[in-house]
């Protein structure tokens, strides 16, 4: 059976004042595919929506007004649900106040209708309205307050006053005109993006109705129409690619795959990752575009990929020793210092550096386990290992102004069980022996390799 839905929609929009002709559109259920359109000169815009297409149940209502120009206003959403009935509707009925003695019928479901509430006494009260056909429907309940009769001269006091994003200290008046008050708002300081503005009417003393509130978005593009895009990668703004639309459109849906040229890859933004047994850098960038329209306003966005084209492998970086400081030049712009020590798991480690600068410490696996960014690598901080294996460390990103170079310290606890850690804080007995990477004391003097002695790194040749 086929089923319709009418809707009443109060539309606040400046230019139906006017007594201008608007157009409207309306769709179910997020799908712009049921897109169905009309016309009105009036700002109470009742429509009458076909439900045949729809399976019964819960479903949403989206409805949106374009002026002369193509400019559009936001969308109302509203909740219904579609019922199975074996007849058409009959009138309503309703009731106050949980009292089913007070019990109305006939009342119309298909057009306003004016309830009498002279017998409630002034204040708070409950209205339960209720449809009938074969069955009853489910009841809905709204709450109201009845006030004293206002008169004329009270009516021609009132004020409407109304303030943006919960500001109450910067109240504004709107405009009357016959029996409607309008909004002229001016939101040219506001930024882009969601807004409320909240109105009530006040006599000018004491009282006040209940404030409403609406969501509103104010959006850079749209007027007369979005004349170009621009794009551009991390910040290569002088690079932007620049794509003119022509006609102008006011509604422009970005979607496809476009050229770009792949920046070198940036200390302060990579992704690490482990490949076959080999460490490796990948570039992230930000993806920038810009959307600008005829009056030469702008709306922004930026996202971040990972440039699978700009791949770099961490080659040959430097052994790190526990209490052995590491003293080097600062590294150059996007230049990362790549060090590396071996641990076990639940080895404590901890780092510090002695200008601000970012550290970063990697597992064998690729996982980050330890950042620290600024004047947070001056104290030391670090991490529990997960599993024993090789920790990659990135050094990078020196913020001192002038500094020339930068010191790195590790420390581990697990070296307490093998000596080395006596050794090293006994300043007064120092340590001849010689320790393999691992802590472990080597009986004889090494012929090849990197060795630990008194403190120090050894070279054997």
């Amino acid at each position: 059976m086929r089923k319709c839905l009418t809707i009443v929609w109060l539309l606040c929009i400046h230019a139906i004042a006017r007594g201008q002709t608007f157009s409207y559109e309306y769709w179910f259920d997020n799908d712009r595919a049921t897109v169905q359109t009309g016309n009105s000169t009036t700002a109470d815009c009742q429509i009458t929506a076909d439900l045949g297409g729809l399976t019964d149940g819960f479903h949403t209502i989206h409805i949106q007004a374009k002026g002369k120009k193509g400019t559009l206003s936001s969308v109302a959403t509203r909740c219904f649900m579609k019922l199975q009935h074996a007849a058409p509707l009959k009138d309503g009925r309703y009731w106050f106040d949980n009292d089913y003695a007070t019990m109305h019928g006939s009342l119309p479901l298909n057009s306003a209708a004016t309830i009498d509430v002279s017998q409630l006494a002034d204040g708070f009260h409950m209205l339960h309205v209720q449809a009938e056909a074969a069955d009853l429907s489910s009841v809905r309940t709204v709450c109201f307050m009845k006030l004293q009769p206002v008169t004329q001269a009270e009516l021609d006091g009132m004020r409407l006053c109304y303030y943006l994003d919960n500001d109450h200290q910067h109240v504004m008046e709107g405009q009357r005109q016959g029996g409607a008050f309008l909004f002229d708002v001016d939101v040219s300081q506001l930024a882009d993006g969601l807004h409320r503005i909240s109105y009530y009417l006040s006599d000018g003393k004491r009282a006040t109705t209940r404030i409403l509130s609406q969501l509103f978005t104010k959006t850079p593009v749209g007027g007369y129409g979005i004349e170009s895009y621009r794009y551009w990668i991390n910040d290569a703004q002088d690079e932007a690619v620049v794509v003119a639309l022509e006609p102008h459109q006011t509604e422009f849906s970005l979607t496809g795959q476009l050229p770009f040229v792949s920046r070198p890859i940036r200390s302060s933004c990579f992704d690490y990752r482990v490949e076959d047994g080999q460490a490796v850098i990948y570039a992230i960038d930000d993806f920038n575009v810009r959307f600008t329209d005829t009056e030469g306003r702008w709306a922004e966005a930026t996202r971040q990929f990972v440039d699978e084209n700009r791949r770099e492998v961490v080659s040959d970086p430097e052994p790190l020793y526990s209490r052995i400081t590491e003293t080097m030049d600062v590294p150059q712009e996007n230049e990362i210092r790549w060090f590396t020590l071996y641990a076990f798991a639940e080895d404590s480690l901890q780092f510090r550096t002695d200008e601000p600068c970012t550290l970063q410490v990697f597992s064998p696996t690729g996982e980050e386990m330890y950042r620290a960014q600024g004047t947070a690598t001056e104290d030391w901080a670090g991490f529990r290992a997960k599993a024993e294996g090789r920790y990659n460390v990135a050094l990078h990103d020196v913020t001192s102004p002038g500094c020339k170079q930068v010191s790195l310290d590790y420390e581990s606890i697990a070296e307490a069980a093998t000596g080395i850690l006596q050794a090293a804080t006994d300043r007064d007995a120092p340590d001849c022996r010689y320790y393999d990477l691992q802590g472990r004391a080597v009986t004889k003097k090494p012929q090849r390799g990197v060795y630990i002695r008194n403190r120090n790194k050894y070279v054997a040749r």
